[in-house]
């Protein structure tokens, strides 16, 4: 059965993002014969050896032994269905899918159900198309860089994990010649949209800070201090933009001591961090073509 996507850290510092897990009959590679297995579907760790999404495989869920690992590189996931005529088309082959790569390697698994199989393939799918690896491929070589720390490398993989076929065509189509361009546009976007995420959860957190804080003028500039320095670290490493801090301090500011008429303010808010320029390098200067 597909699970949620997990996010513990024994899984993102040893094996990677976890996307999806779950029981499957695989057909042996020497012999047609399919066997039970237990599947996870991961998503590259920072610094491990696999660089590209892959799957391993156990006898069942919880043994310790692993009985194989199979590296994802391009190519497609298909319903058999898709493959047969509707006139010989079994009830097996709707839950039966292959996994075929333009290396020449290939695998055929099957799911207990037909809706099973397709949550597989639509997990699967996106993950193997050129701009997606390249995309990968490039968030780790900024994270090997020390371009991005640990932290914003998990959130943005994150994002890579709820890409759809949709976001990928779109990727390919913005591609050209080696699809580096399209990868690194999709890379600089999934960042974008977890650097938006992470401020709006930050500004949640800060505005239920300034609600809480009593209407006491050293209580308040306290509070305001405690925000400006979170706000702060997470501008450091790029988690938020500076346009992201300014805003967050000046709605928890504006809220605190708007709640007293009489509340003394402070003369300005506590200034920003400031952050080098060169600290942090744009997505946009990563070549995905020489990952």
């Amino acid at each position: 059965m597909l699970a949620d996507m997990r996010t513990s850290s024994d899984e993102k510092l040893e094996l990677g993002l976890v996307v999806a897990e779950g029981y499957l009959q695989k057909r042996g590679w020497l012999a047609p014969t399919f066997r039970s297995r237990y599947f996870y579907l991961y998503l590259p760790a920072p610094h491990g050896e696999v660089l590209c999404p892959y799957l391993s495989y156990y006898l069942n869920k919880g043994h310790p032994n692993k009985r194989g690992t199979i590296a994802l590189s391009e190519g497609k996931v298909c319903l058999l269905t898709s493959l047969s005529s509707s006139s010989s088309a079994s009830s097996s082959d709707e839950r039966t899918f292959a996994i075929k790569m333009k290396n020449g390697k290939s695998l055929v698994l099957r799911a207990a159900t037909r809706e099973h199989a397709a949550k597989w393939v639509k997990a699967l799918s996106p993950l193997m198309t050129k701009p997606v690896l390249l995309a990968i491929k490039a968030l780790r070589a900024r994270m090997d860089r020390f371009d991005i720390t640990h932290h914003e490398y998990h959130r943005i993989l994150g994002k890579i994990a709820t890409i759809t076929m949709k976001d990928a065509n779109a990727a390919a189509g913005a591609s050209v010649g080696d699809g580096a361009g399209g990868a690194n546009a999709l890379l600089k976007n999934l960042t974008e949209r977890s650097r938006q995420q992470e401020a709006h959860s930050l500004r949640r957190w800060a505005i239920q800070q300034a609600q809480e804080c009593p209407s006491l003028p050293s209580k308040q500039v306290h509070t305001l201090s405690e925000i400006a320095t979170v706000l702060g670290k997470h501008l450091a490493d790029g988690s938020i933009a500076q346009e992201d801090y300014d805003q967050i301090v000046k709605e928890s500011s504006e809220l605190m001591f708007s709640k007293t008429a009489s509340s003394p303010r402070p003369s300005r808010p506590p200034a920003s961090p400031v952050v080098p320029a060169t600290s942090r390098a744009s997505p946009t200067n990563d070549s995905a073509s020489n990952k």
